[in-house]
């Protein structure tokens, strides 16, 4: 008795062109079930604010409680941007409060890394908030299984201590208001 096998035969060219392209332009995309970020720890590196001062993590993680609003992409920017002003509303209330960005970037040649510095530089004038960018060049999946989040497809803002450790982590997206801002960092607060 012959038996028919449930293994699929090795792709074609053809369909091996075509899944190439559909990886290579994103048109899979991710999972359509969101999960909650499981809890990780930053992993301890060495990198530099875009003013050029050195910042080590966890040890320079300043501030209880300490938001870190993470990107991967250019294009997560403006959903970062947005939360600025809700930042500096909730500052006033909480001095201890403490933000800072981590641009998540795979790992580039020392002429990438200065090519990308400098072009954040040129965008971000004003030093006070130069200092709180920390660009992080990194083996990014590496990075995300340390972390606990999910995946880079979107930017996040992670509520960590002193020692590193993700708290918590939402999709930036979900922060709408100072509402949903307030409500995700209050278990965090004295």
């Amino acid at each position: 008795m012959k038996t028919e096998s449930i293994i699929h035969p090795p792709f074609n060219a053809r369909e091996s062109l075509v899944l190439a392209v559909i990886a290579l332009f994103g048109l899979l995309g991710p999972n359509a079930i969101a999960e909650p970020a499981r809890p990780g720890v930053f992993p301890a590196l060495a990198a530099e604010t875009l003013n050029g001062d050195a910042f080590t993590i966890p040890a320079d993680l300043v501030g209880e409680p300490q938001l870190v609003l993470v990107a991967f992409y250019r294009e997560h920017q403006p959903d970062l941007n947005r939360l600025f002003p809700l930042l500096a509303e909730l500052g006033k209330e909480y001095s201890n409060l403490k933000y800072i960005e981590f641009p998540v970037i795979e790992r580039l040649s020392s002429a990438g890394r200065w090519f990308t510095d400098t072009g954040m530089r040129a965008g971000i004038r004003d030093r006070e908030t130069r200092a709180r960018v920390v660009t992080l060049y990194v083996d990014r999946a590496e990075w995300l299984r340390a972390t606990g989040l999910i995946d880079a497809s979107r930017p996040y803002v992670v509520l960590t201590n002193s020692s590193g450790e993700v708290l918590r982590a939402i999709p930036s997206a979900e922060l709408r208001d100072l509402a949903s801002l307030r409500s995700f960092i209050a278990p965090s607060l004295p």
